[in-house]
């Protein structure tokens, strides 16, 4: 059992600023919680966590639900349902966005890019999988931005805004070609959808 903490940065940044403030928002697969306590100073937020020692550390920040989305029984609608690195995660991530897709009315969605430079580089020597990032060995499913689109617009989810963020410890000139290539040099692909009723 890995325990994911949340830092502060591109990322995490840009999720907040699509989030806003004053939503009820749903964040799955929430982890120890340290996000989930920062979206919860300006919104009602509500998390889904499936693991019982993320949930104890998670409870401590937010109102957290212990089980396994999508399954997990929930009350009422969501303005923002969020799978933050949650999807590459489980086995079938097409159930979870249509679960999404009856809950909220927009969903936020942040995927690791295994077509990136930086996971080619990685599996050109050699390495298989790793603790933590592209190549965790945790993940079951991977994205590219062609998969991922093809995906949300599939299960009834409009593209608003696109984003590829530079990692946190990175230069600030890959931001440029982050910009330019997403697909090539993002490490992350994110996407603020709504939800096509």
């Amino acid at each position: 059992m890995t325990i994911y903490a949340a830092s502060i940065g591109p990322k995490y940044e840009q999720i907040l600023s699509w989030i806003g403030v004053g939503k009820r928002v749903l964040d799955v697969g929430c982890g120890a919680g340290a996000f989930t306590g920062r979206i919860a100073l300006s919104n009602e937020v509500i998390g889904v966590e499936s693991t019982k020692e993320n949930w104890l550390l998670a409870s401590k920040h937010a109102t957290v639900l212990c089980g396994d989305f999508p399954d997990v029984e929930l009350e009422g609608s969501f303005d923002v349902v969020l799978f933050g690195d949650v999807l590459e995660h489980m086995h079938d991530p097409e159930r979870a966005l249509d679960r999404a897709r009856d809950l909220g009315n927009e969903v936020i969605i942040c995927v690791p890019n295994f077509d990136c430079i930086v996971a080619k580089g990685q599996r050109a020597i050699g390495m298989r999988q790793t603790q933590t990032g592209i190549l965790d060995k945790t993940h079951v499913y991977y994205f590219n931005r062609r998969i991922a689109e093809n995906m949300l617009g599939q299960h009834g989810l409009e593209i608003l805004e696109f984003a590829s963020p530079k990692p946190r410890r990175a230069p600030r000139w890959y931001q440029l070609l982050a910009n330019l290539r997403p697909e090539f040099f993002g490490i992350q692909l994110m996407y603020r959808c709504r939800v096509i009723r």
